[in-house]
C-alpha cells in the first residue's frame, strides 16, 4: 500500500530529539559574521519538563562576531516542539526587548561621550591634512541625525572613494528593493496566510504553511506576489485577494510577461550608475596627476617579452611608454630584508622598554645604587637606571624559544651590521640575478595604458580586439592590471613563476572547497558542548556526564561554546586571505577581490543553505525508513519555519550592531587604556593614538549581502521578515554612513574603482534565484486536502521556474551584453593597443571634483618605484622618544654612530613614562595630517 504524501501545511509533533536540535542549532553560526562593530545576541531558551516552562534570559557583547549568541539564540529557537508554536514567539519578543534595551543603553552611552572624544567620535575632523578633513557633526543629537542622513553620499566619493561608494550604494539599493517588498507583501500575504486553516500559532501564523489544504487557491497569492516581487512595478493595486479563482489565474498572465522589469529594473539601473561613475571616476582631472593611474603591472609575461624591447614591441611600436620596471628573482635577499627588518623592530622595542623602565626606577627610587646590586657598570647610563640582568635580552633560536639568550641592545645593532652587509653583497649582483616574469610599465597617457590592459585581458576584452592580439596573450597567459601604487603590490609573490601561479590557484580554490566542508567539524563539536547536558541523558554512552558538577557543566555549556566560535569566525577570513594570497596574485586588492566571493560563498552555504535544509532534515530523517518517500515533503515542510531564527537575527542585528556601531564604547574605553596597550616606543603611541581605522569591505561587504539574501528568500515565505529587513538596512545605511565620512579612512593603494560592485551584484542575482527555487519546491510539493498534489500548487511552481529562467537570462544579458566588464573602463578602445594605434577616451563627462581629490606630486626616486625594496631600501630609523633622563638621546647617538639610523624627532616620554608623539616617523612622509596609503 502506498503512504499518502503527508500536507505540507499539516503541522506534524515530531518531538524533535535533542540532536536534531543539535543539529540544526550548530549550522546557524556559519551565517553571522557582521562586521561593523560589537554586536549583542539575547538568548531566551524554553526548556520543558513535564509541564512546567522556565524562561531565561541572558546577553552577551563581542567585538566584530555574532556567532557565538545567535548559536544560544538559534537553539533556543528551535528546542520547542512544533506543537508549541507559540514559543517561537515568545523567544523573539523577549529577545526583541532585550535588543531595544541594550540599544537604548548604547545610546545613552553615545549621548553621554560623544562630545568628550573628538578623536574616538569623529576622527576625519581633526587627523587628516587640512583640506581632506571632515565637517564637524552638530552637538544636538536630531540634528547629528539630520546631518547624517542629509549629506550626499557623493562625499563618500570624493572622499573614501568608489569602493565605499558602491557600499553604500548597495545598502541604499536593499532599503529601496524591501520597500515595495513591505508594502505588497503585507497588505496581500500577511492577510492571506493570517486568516488561514492549518491553526498555526505565533509568527508562524503569518507563514506559507499556514495555508491549509482546503485553501489551495490561496496559493496562487504567494506566486502572483513572487512575481510582483520579480518586477519592480506598482501593480499591487491589480491584486483583489477575494476575486474568484478565474479571475485571479487571468491576473497572472500580465505580471508574468512584465516579470523580468523587476528588480531586474533597479539592478539594470544600479549597473548603469557603477558603468557611469566608474568612467567619471577615472576619467576625472584628478586622476590626471597621479602616475599610478598611467601604470599597468603585468604578470605572467613570456620569455620573449621581458626586456625593454620586448616591452614596446607588446604594447605597440608607436605607444609611448615612459618608464619600465623589470623585475628580478631576487631569492634569499628578500628574507634577509626581512630578518633586517624584524631585528629593527626588535632593537626599537627594546630602545623603547628601557626608557619606560628607567622612568619608572627613577619615580619610585628604585636604581641600583639604592638596593645596591652589584653588576652596575658606572659608564653605562642605561646601568644607572636599570640592573644589567633587568636589561632587554632575547634568544636567537626558533621564533625566540630556543638558542642563546643575547643583550638585545648590544647584539641587535651587531645583527642589523651583518644582515645590511649580506644586502650590500647580494644587491651588488643584482643585474646578474634572472629576470621575473611580472613587469611593470608607466604609459605616457591614461589613454594607452587602460587601452593596453583592455586589449590584453581576456576578462575584459571584446571579441574583435582578441582577434587582433597576440595568441599568447588572447590564451590568459598575460595578465595586466592597471592603476597601480607600489603599495598594492605583494612583494613576495613576483618571483612565482606561471606554472606554479596556476597548480597553487587549483590547490587555493580545493583549500577553500575543503574548509567549507570540513568547517562544519569544529562548529558541530561547539553544538555537542552547548548542549552537553541534554545530551547525558539521551545518548547512554554519554551518560557519565551526569556526575559532572552542574556548575562544571554549566561553564560547559554557557561559556566554552561562545568562546570558541568567536575564535572559529575570526580566523576565517585570515584562512580564506591566506589562500588567496598563496595562488601568487601580485596585487593585494586583488586578493581582497578573491577574499570578497570565497567568503560569500562561505556565507550563503553555511548562512543560508544549510540552516534552512538543517531545519527541516533531523525531523526528516526521524522515521526515514517509513517516510523515505516522502522525505522532500517533509524538507519542504519545515522550510517556513526556519524563517522565525532569521527573523530574530535580522531584528536584532539592526539593533545592537547599529547601537554597538554609533555608542563605539570600546574606542572610547581603549582610548584610555592607550598608555598600558600602545607600549613605550613612538611608533606604537602613534598608531595607536593618531591612525584612523578602515573598513575591510571584502569581509564587510558578504555579511551585508547575506542580509539582504535572507531577506529576499524569505520574503514570500515570512512576510513578516520585509518589515525587519527594511529597517536593518535603513540603520545600517544611517550607521555606515557616518563610519565612512567621519571616522574611518580608507587605504587609497586598495581602492579597486569599484569594482567590489560588480560582485555584489552577482549576490543578487543569487539571492532571487533562492527564492524562487525555494518557492519552486513549495509549490511543487504542496498538496491538497486528498493527499494528491496541488493544481494551483503545480501552477505556481511551472510560473516560478518560468521566472527563474527569465532572471537567469536578464543575468547573462546584463553582465555579458549591456554591462560587458571591457565597457566599464576608462578607456573604449576599437583598435588594438597592440598594433600601436591610439585610442579614444570613453565619452562620458568628467565629474566635478572637490578639494580633496587633487594630490600634489611628490619628489621620488622614480626608477626605484616598482622594484622590490630589498633591492634598494634602507632599514627602518629606529624610533626613540627623548626622554627627561637623557638615555634616548645617548642611545640614538650609539647607534648612528653604528651606522644604524636612529633619531628623536617628534617624539618625547615625560618623567612619567608616558610617550608623546608630535606626527609620525622621521622617515615617513608628512603633510600635516593623518592620509591612508
Amino acid at each position: 500500500m502506498r503512504l499518502p504524501y503527508v500536507n505540507l501545511r499539516q503541522r506534524v509533533n515530531d518531538n524533535r530529539t535533542s540532536a536534531s536540535r543539535l543539529a540544526r542549532a550548530s549550522w546557524s553560526f556559519s551565517s553571522l559574521s557582521p562586521s561593523p562593530s560589537l554586536l549583542l545576541f539575547s538568548e531566551s531558551s524554553h526548556l520543558k519538563k513535564g509541564q512546567d516552562h522556565h524562561c531565561c534570559c541572558h546577553a552577551s557583547v563581542f567585538r566584530r562576531s555574532l556567532h557565538s549568541d545567535a548559536f544560544s539564540f538559534f537553539r533556543s529557537a528551535t528546542n520547542a516542539d512544533t506543537s508549541d508554536q507559540s514559543n517561537s514567539t515568545a523567544t523573539f519578543i523577549s529577545a526583541l526587548i532585550t535588543g531595544l534595551v541594550v540599544l537604548g543603553a548604547l545610546l545613552a552611552v553615545w549621548l553621554a561621550l560623544r562630545k568628550r572624544n573628538q578623536a574616538v567620535y569623529a576622527p576625519r575632523t581633526i587627523f587628516p591634512p587640512p583640506e581632506k578633513r571632515a565637517p564637524d557633526l552638530p552637538t544636538n543629537p536630531i540634528q547629528w541625525v539630520k546631518t547624517v542622513v542629509t549629506t550626499s553620499d557623493d562625499v563618500i566619493l570624493h572622499s573614501q572613494g568608489p569602493d565605499t561608494y558602491f557600499f553604500m550604494r548597495f545598502i541604499r539599493l536593499a532599503v529601496m528593493i524591501f520597500g515595495p517588498f513591505f508594502i505588497v507583501t503585507w497588505l496581500i500575504l500577511m492577510p492571506i496566510a493570517g486568516t488561514g486553516a492549518a491553526n498555526a500559532k505565533g509568527l508562524n501564523k503569518f507563514t506559507y504553511g499556514n495555508v491549509a489544504t482546503t485553501q489551495q487557491l490561496r496559493l496562487i497569492a504567494y506566486f502572483l506576489v513572487a512575481i510582483l516581487l520579480t518586477r519592480k512595478l506598482d501593480a499591487s493595486r491589480d491584486l483583489r485577494t477575494h476575486q474568484p479563482a478565474i479571475e485571479i489565474l487571468t491576473l497572472i498572465l500580465r505580471p508574468l510577461c512584465l516579470s523580468i522589469v523587476y528588480t531586474l529594473y533597479l539592478i539594470d539601473q544600479e549597473y548603469h550608475h557603477y558603468k557611469q561613475v566608474r568612467q567619471e571616476w577615472l576619467a576625472s582631472p584628478a586622476r590626471a596627476n597621479l602616475d599610478a593611474a598611467r601604470t599597468v603591472v603585468i604578470s605572467n609575461v613570456p620569455e620573449k617579452y621581458r626586456s625593454r624591447e620586448g616591452v614596446q614591441e607588446l604594447v605597440g611600436e608607436t605607444v609611448e611608454i615612459t618608464n619600465i620596471w623589470l623585475s628580478r628573482i631576487i631569492g634569499k635577499m628578500e628574507d634577509v630584508y626581512d630578518e633586517r627588518n624584524k631585528e629593527t623592530a626588535k632593537l626599537e622595542n627594546a630602545e623603547g622598554s628601557v626608557l619606560a623602565l628607567a622612568a619608572k626606577n627613577k619615580r619610585k627610587n628604585k636604581l641600583p645604587e639604592a638596593s645596591k646590586a652589584a653588576d652596575v657598570e658606572a659608564d653605562s647610563l642605561i646601568g644607572q637606571y636599570i640592573p644589567k640582568k633587568k636589561q632587554p635580552s632575547h634568544k636567537r633560536g626558533f621564533m625566540g624559544l630556543l638558542g642563546e639568550k643575547v643583550d638585545t641592545l648590544n647584539d641587535s645593532p651587531a645583527y642589523i651590521q651583518e644582515k645590511d652587509a649580506e644586502l650590500e653583497k647580494a644587491r651588488a649582483g643584482l643585474n646578474e640575478l634572472p629576470m621575473g616574469d611580472t613587469i611593470f610599465v608607466r604609459f605616457a597617457t591614461r589613454e594607452q595604458a587602460h587601452a593596453f590592459a583592455s586589449s590584453v585581458d581576456p576578462a575584459t576584452t571584446s571579441t574583435k580586439d582578441k582577434m587582433r592580439v597576440d595568441k599568447a596573450v588572447t590564451a590568459g597567459k598575460i595578465e595586466p592590471g592597471v592603476d597601480i601604487m607600489a603599495e598594492d603590490v605583494v612583494w613576495s609573490n613576483l618571483k612565482m613563476a606561471p606554472a606554479m601561479r596556476a597548480s597553487r590557484k587549483i590547490l587555493s580554490w580545493s583549500l577553500t572547497i575543503g574548509l567549507i566542508i570540513i568547517w562544519a567539524i569544529p562548529v558541530a563539536f561547539v553544538g555537542v558542548l552547548s548542549n552537553i547536558n541534554s545530551l547525558s541523558s539521551t545518548v547512554s554512552f554519554l551518560s557519565f556526564l551526569k556526575k559532572i558538577p552542574p556548575t562544571v557543566i554549566g561553564i560547559i555549556q554557557g561559556i566554552l561554546p561562545p568562546v570558541l566560535l568567536a575564535v572559529l569566525f575570526m580566523l576565517l577570513p585570515i584562512i580564506l586571505r591566506f589562500f588567496c594570497k598563496m595562488q601568487g596574485t601580485v596585487r593585494k586588492s586583488e586578493i581582497e577581490k578573491q577574499l570578497f566571493v570565497r567568503f560569500w560563498l562561505f556565507q550563503v552555504i553555511h548562512g543560508f543553505l544549510i540552516v534552512t535544509v538543517s531545519s527541516g532534515l533531523p525531523a526528516a530523517l526521524k522515521n526515514i525508513k517509513t517516510q523515505l518517500p516522502q522525505l522532500p515533503t517533509l524538507l519542504a515542510q519545515k522550510l517556513p519555519t526556519a524563517s522565525t531564527f532569521f527573523l530574530q537575527w535580522l531584528a536584532l542585528y539592526a539593533l545592537t550592531s547599529f547601537g554597538l556601531a554609533i555608542s563605539r564604547a570600546v574606542p572610547f574605553v581603549m582610548s584610555y587604556l592607550g598608555f598600558i596597550l600602545s607600549g613605550p616606543t613612538p611608533r606604537k603611541e602613534f598608531k595607536f593614538s593618531n591612525k584612523m581605522g578602515a573598513i575591510a569591505l571584502a569581509t564587510t561587504w558578504p555579511p551585508v549581502a547575506l542580509l539582504l539574501c535572507v531577506g529576499v528568500v524569505y520574503s514570500c515565505i515570512q512576510p513578516v521578515i520585509t518589515l525587519f529587513g527594511l529597517f536593518t538596512f535603513v540603520l545600517l545605511y544611517i550607521l555606515y554612513k557616518y563610519t565612512l565620512i567621519w571616522v574611518v579612512d580608507q587605504p587609497n593603494s586598495l581602492e579597486t574603482g569599484g569594482e567590489f560592485m560588480r560582485k555584489a551584484m552577482v549576490t543578487v542575482f543569487v539571492s532571487l534565484y533562492l527564492e524562487l527555487v525555494c518557492l519552486c519546491g513549495l509549490f511543487f510539493l504542496a498538496t491538497d486536502a486528498t493527499g494528491k498534489r496541488s493544481k494551483p500548487g503545480l501552477a505556481g511552481g511551472v510560473l516560478m521556474a518560468l521566472l527563474l529562467a527569465l532572471v537567469a537570462v536578464f543575468h547573462w544579458h546584463t553582465t555579458h551584453v549591456r554591462f560587458p566588464p571591457h565597457e566599464c573602463h576608462y578607456l573604449q578602445s576599437t583598435t588594438p593597443i597592440s598594433a600601436g594605434h591610439d585610442a579614444s577616451v570613453g565619452a562620458y563627462p568628467p565629474r566635478k571634483e572637490s578639494k580633496e581629490d587633487y594630490e600634489p606630486p611628490q619628489d621620488k626616486n622614480v626608477e626605484r618605484e616598482y622594484q622590490h625594496p630589498a633591492t634598494y631600501e634602507d632599514a627602518p630609523v629606529v624610533w626613540i622618544c627623548d626622554d627627561t633622563l637623557g638615555i634616548g638621546a645617548a642611545e640614538a647617538t650609539r647607534l648612528n654612530e653604528l651606522k644604524i639610523y636612529a633619531s628623536t624627532e617628534f617624539a618625547k616620554m615625560d618623567a612619567e613614562g608616558k610617550v608623546h608623539v608630535e606626527r609620525g616617523p622621521p622617515d615617513q612622509p608628512w603633510s600635516d595630517g593623518i592620509d591612508a596609503i
